[in-house]
């Protein structure tokens, strides 16, 4: 069983903990662990008490007032969906000649997860993008048959943007793999 353990970044700059363990020469367990997330969701907590705050005390104190109330309403749902959307980690679990499922747990536990067969991958590739003037990169699995035509591509650790140099010792242990089938 080997195991890579190194730290990386986002692309805004926070800190990740990247884990790969090839549990057998058939399966591969890759984690990216957010390690500011309790930061983050601390962060978010007192915005959100901020604005609660702010929104108790007018409500208190001055006359009702539609607009002022839709505003502050609005942007402490928008930080309460910021809160619950911080993700604690991301994993990917590779088992050959089976599939590829992932999962990522967000705020108070809540999780996604999403399996992807074998038969249904075309290859793993290290995607640029270009968002707000920068080019951020992402690693994508290219779908063939069935799954091709509702998601041709279906990109990997989205929720964290682990930067290149984190993604690079992930795309080489799957393209082994893949290239070994």
């Amino acid at each position: 069983m080997t195991c890579i353990k190194e730290t990386h970044h986002t692309t805004a700059g926070k800190p990740l903990l990247l884990e790969i363990a090839e549990l057998n020469p058939d399966n591969i367990l890759v984690t990216i662990t957010n390690q500011s997330y309790w930061e983050d969701k601390l962060s978010y907590f007192k915005y959100t008490l901020l604005l609660s705050g702010i929104y108790a005390f007018y409500k208190l104190t001055i006359a009702t007032k539609l607009l002022i109330d839709v505003c502050l309403l609005g942007a402490l749902l928008l930080v309460i969906y910021f809160l619950f959307n911080v993700v604690q980690f991301e994993s990917l679990t590779f088992i050959n000649e089976f599939g590829v499922q992932t999962s990522t747990r967000y705020f108070l536990g809540l999780k996604s997860s999403m399996f992807i067969p074998t038969s249904d991958i075309h290859d793993v590739v290290i995607n640029e993008v270009i968002c707000d003037l920068k080019v951020i990169y992402f690693l994508i699995i290219r779908t063939k048959g069935r799954l091709y035509k509702t998601k041709p591509i279906i990109p990997l650790f989205d929720g964290l943007r682990p930067s290149i140099d984190c993604l690079e010792p992930i795309y080489k242990v799957l393209y082994k793999k893949f290239d070994t089938e």
